[in-house]
């Protein structure tokens, strides 16, 4: 198993990641995801701003997704 990142990479990372997925875009919804979710797991018990902006951020795609989802049965039931 591969030692846990040194505390300013881990930091560098998260942040990197809670800007990629600061603005929820529905066209790259599954990426923002990914990168959120393993950003998460990467932190894993690492309380600081970003892994709470991180979590945030991923629930606010969920609830896009969802928001999209309903859009595109919307759309296929007008066809």
């Amino acid at each position: 198993m591969a030692s846990p990142p040194a505390q300013p990479e881990l930091d560098l990372a998260l942040q990197a990641a809670a800007a990629l997925v600061a603005v929820p875009d529905a066209s790259t919804a599954v990426f923002q995801a990914r990168v959120g979710l393993a950003a998460l797991d990467l932190a894993r018990e690492e309380t600081s701003l970003h892994v709470t902006q991180l979590q945030e951020a991923v629930a606010d795609m969920a609830v896009l997704t969802e928001a999209v989802d309903k859009a595109e049965f919307a759309l296929r039931d007008l066809l």
